[in-house]
């Protein structure tokens, strides 16, 4: 609003000296003296900070507006358009205001300037009103974007409180299955050891005296030892997770800490009975993922990747395929041949595509049980 109104005065201030000119005017050196302090005051109303000075400046300004029109050219009266314009739009920030402002001077006009009066105030009217509801608009954007701002913030927080909180269950579950796993221990273990040795300080007294209730209470204390054990290996069993559950649950806990620290839109999709696969593969294949979506960030310059794993009869199928620039000549580095070495460690056959994205796949032996 301001940058118009400033333009504005200068266009009016040209168009005012030009029909002077050609109107024969005389006391040239006035004209430019009054015009040069009319142009130092408009320039330092958007320079001063402080509101009353830029009023008083605004006033002195439409004084000097007046005093041109009436001692020099008539034509100097619209000088007072913008004047009036900003008064209105910088103090009252309405319309009505600077229609009525420019008004006032209509009724003292000659019919000869008037017409150029009324022309020039209504489409600085119309001016104004757009520039008042695009100003309003873009109040009301910044406004929105503040509050979609708090909105993020409020959403950051409550991230961060989810994933401590996340943290604290997870904490909280190890220290109740340490608990199970301490009390199952005391439970049967303690107690079997601790009978066993009261046991055996029993035959260590009794082996010189009666050496056949020795031998038996030797004979009872390997058996409550030996039950002892079965019921820790049981214990264990039941709390170990099958390796599948490691290995699957693994790979998807890093894909969604990749997915949070990058753009990267990457799907997983597994099919088959992945029972069949080891330790050793579900190492290989989390190691190379993690390779595979380095570089698609970092090369390929995709938008998305597919994990596949599907488990066939004999053969273990992985595929990384990424939808980037890809590459028709391929060339190893230090990274596909890391993915290549733990691909043949496992009697795999390594294949690589650039021909559609960039695609990665292994084809690695399992067992039939």
């Amino acid at each position: 609003m301001n940058n118009y109104i400033l333009f504005n005065k200068f266009i009016i201030l040209i168009y005012c000296i030009v029909s002077y000119i050609e109107g024969k005017g005389y006391r040239a050196a006035v004209i430019v003296a009054l015009l040069v302090i009319y142009v130092t005051i408009n320039v330092a109303i958007y320079v001063i900070n402080s509101e009353l000075i830029k009023l008083v400046a605004v006033i002195i300004s439409i004084v000097l507006c007046i005093h041109l029109s009436y001692y020099t050219s008539s034509v100097f009266i619209l000088l007072l358009i913008p004047n009036l314009s900003e008064l209105s739009a910088l103090y009252f920030k309405s319309v009505f205001y600077s229609i009525l402002f420019l008004l006032i001077p209509a009724f003292t006009l000659e019919a000869v300037i008037l017409k150029n009066y009324i022309l020039i105030a209504s489409l600085s009217c119309i001016i104004i009103y757009i520039c008042l509801r695009t100003e309003n608009r873009f109040r009301d954007m910044n406004k929105q974007i503040d509050a979609l701002r708090q909105e993020k913030d409020k959403l950051c927080k409550l991230t961060i409180i989810e994933e401590e909180y996340k943290g604290q269950l997870i904490y909280a579950k190890q220290l109740e299955e340490r608990n199970i796993i301490a009390q199952e221990i005391h439970d049967s273990l303690g107690h079997a050891i601790t009978g066993s040795v009261m046991q055996l300080e029993a035959v260590k007294l009794l082996l010189d005296k009666d050496k056949d209730k020795a031998l038996f209470i030797l004979q009872s204390a390997i058996e409550s030892l030996r039950n002892g054990m079965d019921d820790i290996r049981f214990t264990l069993r039941n709390i170990k997770p099958p390796r599948e559950q490691i290995g699957i649950n693994k790979l998807k806990l890093f894909i969604d800490e990749f997915k949070r620290k990058s753009t990267l839109d990457i799907k997983l999709t597994y099919g088959g009975d992945i029972n069949k696969i080891s330790t050793e593969q579900w190492s290989c294949i989390y190691d190379n993922a993690v390779e595979a979506l380095t570089n698609a960030v970092k090369y390929s310059k995709a938008l998305s990747m597919v994990i596949s794993i599907e488990v066939l009869n004999k053969i273990l199928k992985v595929e990384y395929r990424d939808n980037g620039v890809g590459v028709l000549t391929i060339k190893k580095g230090l990274g596909l041949q890391g993915m290549e070495d733990r691909c043949a460690a496992l009697k795999g056959k390594f294949i690589v595509d650039g021909s559609r994205g960039f695609s990665i796949i292994m084809l690695i032996p399992v067992a039939n049980n």
